[in-house]
């Protein structure tokens, strides 16, 4: 189906038409379509899979229903108000389950479960980042009315008088590494068994 809609190859209808010929000929029974126990003689089971219905037919009738809803490519759609905004639906591009139900993707995105806890979210990052470009704006201009200096941090100096002095030394704190457990070796990574074979040469 969709490689026929992307093509137009009138080979494919010619194949499609083929099957549903088959199908009718060999499979068509009473009370619907039986499954074919062996393909060498026409042989047929006692019972019909539910995959036939749901998807062997369904493809072939989409294949020539050129203007089902499926088809869409989104020149047409349904426009739905929502408390959130407004929310596109119908517009096309559906994707199907294992058992050949259309589902659409606009509506999964729209209509999902936690759509509001997103929205909130969203709103509050905005807000967030807002305030804290107001604040950035706002420190700009009060530090340009002015000189700049470093900010006076305990230990580094006592007084204002040491601005123009030599600034006191603090020892170096020695950082923690973030990987403090012992990493394995690399010949161990290779060992079979507990015994690593490792080329002599």
């Amino acid at each position: 189906m969709y490689l026929y809609r992307a093509t137009g190859d009138p080979t494919l209808l010619e194949l499609g038409r083929d099957a549903v010929e088959s199908i009718e000929k060999i499979s068509k029974v009473e009370c619907g379509f039986a499954t074919i126990k062996d393909l060498r003689d026409h042989k047929l089971d006692n019972r019909m899979e539910s995959f036939f219905l749901a998807e062997t037919v369904k493809y072939l009738y989409l294949l020539f229903d050129p203007t089902n809803f499926i088809h869409n490519n989104g020149s047409t759609f349904d426009a739905v108000i929502t408390p959130y905004g407004e929310c596109i639906l119908g517009a096309g591009g559906y994707i199907f389950n294992t058992e050949a139900h259309p589902i659409d993707p606009a509506a999964l995105h729209c209509c999902r479960r936690l759509k509001e806890e997103q929205w909130e979210v969203e709103g509050l990052m905005k807000e967030f980042y807002s305030l804290k470009q107001g604040r950035s704006r706002f420190q700009k201009t009060t530090m340009s009315s002015g000189p700049w200096e470093p900010p006076a941090r305990p230990g580094t100096f006592s007084s204002p008088e040491n601005h123009d002095g030599v600034r006191e030394k603090k020892p170096a704190k020695r950082g923690i590494p973030l990987l403090s457990c012992p990493s394995q070796p690399f010949t161990s990574k290779l060992a079979l068994l507990g015994q690593v074979f490792l080329d002599s040469s």
